[in-house]
């Protein structure tokens, strides 16, 4: 499993949307970073105790760039638990999520979101924000027409979370302010 995994991941690595942008075999970006969100939770590992339902949320805070991208990730499964996507408009609600994606959103809405989380052991990622200035822990942007990724393990490591070594191998960067 871990393997497939692995090499998908790879796979989405290397793909390009902007590469490929005059062909009709382009991957949308969206679509793109959805894959990367449903692989990191994958190669990620978060404490035993954490007070988590049934269910892994991987939730959407601020601007919905998305659209049914995320969605077809309702279902599926994250170390024995079925994916459910949720969309939440207040930063209170953020604590009942495994990964967040933050979207474009204004600062005040950031900071408060920073507040709710301080160390809790929720996965976040941005694209809009350099990772380390509102502390997200992965940041992905696009770079030389592909999407790579960003990783802040001093971030990782406050909110108990285990990244996998592939997962690290396989970012851009790897930070510890």
């Amino acid at each position: 499993m871990m393997r497939r995994v692995l090499s998908w991941l790879i796979i989405a690595l290397n793909l390009g949307w902007g590469a490929h942008a005059q062909t009709s075999q382009a991957v949308p970006e969206y679509t793109m970073k959805a894959a990367y969100l449903y692989n990191f939770a994958l190669l990620t590992t978060w404490p035993t105790t954490s007070p988590f339902g049934a269910s892994f949320n991987l939730c959407l805070y601020g601007q919905d760039d998305f659209g049914p991208a995320l969605d077809v990730l309702n279902g599926k499964e994250v170390n024995g638990q079925r994916v459910q996507v949720l969309r939440i408009e207040r930063a209170e609600d953020a604590l009942q999520c495994r990964l967040i994606f933050i979207g474009e959103t204004n600062t005040s809405r950031i900071s408060q979101l920073a507040k709710v989380l301080g160390r809790a052991p929720i996965l976040t990622v941005t694209d809009g924000y350099p990772a380390r200035s509102i502390g997200a822990m992965i940041h992905l942007a696009p770079e030389n027409h592909r999407l790579s990724f960003e990783v802040n393990t001093g971030a990782t490591e406050s909110a108990n979370l285990q990244l996998s070594s592939k997962l690290l191998r396989l970012a851009a960067r790897v930070v510890s302010p």
